[in-house]
């Protein structure tokens, strides 16, 4: 269990590194929290479109253990089914609680709490990405096609749920350099007032 939170709070200090946004969503990276349900039951899987969906009572339980008594964001909530059948986790204590699932009563769970984790790392003044970063990896990959798109040299994905407009020159260059030019902006006005 620790390795999957661990593995959370990895993926959030790389995140927290990509500095080049100062969006609100980036800017509260280091706020997220990460809640895990486990449980094993029946479900039925319903084709609608392309789509496929889970059906059942299992299903709807787990998602009315979603609002739950927990007053903790950080936890993973194991089901008395799924605990008999895998025992727990042998190297964790559980705390066991009875929530309340809406339209099917009292419901026995057993809840693991993460151990306490290193403080996350500052967020950096935002900048231009930088070479070698896993950020400045992705910032250039995503600069190579933009340009391969811009001068028609890739085709625009399809997909089949969405509609599929046929953008002019001037468009996809105005998208390029209104989306770089936003984030210039943004990045120095963060520099001179500290503010996004």
């Amino acid at each position: 269990m620790t390795r999957f939170f661990e593995a959370f709070e990895d993926r959030e200090v790389a995140l927290i590194a990509c500095d080049a946004c100062v969006c609100d969503a980036c800017s509260q990276i280091g706020q997220l929290k990460l809640k895990a349900f486990l449980h094993v039951g029946q479900a039925a899987f319903k084709k609608i479109r392309q789509f496929e969906e889970l059906a059942g009572e299992d299903v709807i339980l787990v998602h009315r253990l979603l609002k739950n008594s927990i007053p903790v964001k950080e936890y993973l909530l194991v089901t008395e089914p799924f605990y008999a059948l895998s025992g727990g986790l042998p190297d964790r204590a559980s705390e066991m609680r009875t929530e309340t699932a809406e339209g099917i009563g009292d419901v026995a769970v057993r809840v693991y709490y993460p151990p306490p984790a290193e403080p996350l790392p500052a967020r950096p003044a935002p900048g231009p990405p930088l070479p070698g970063t896993d950020y400045g990896t992705l910032s250039g990959r995503f600069n190579r096609y933009a340009v391969r798109r811009i001068l028609r040299r890739q085709p625009p994905r399809a997909f089949s749920h969405l509609p599929n407009p046929t953008l002019t020159p001037f468009q996809l260059w105005s998208y390029f350099v209104m989306g770089i030019g936003g984030n210039m902006v943004a990045t120095f006005r963060h520099r001179l007032t500290g503010k996004s």
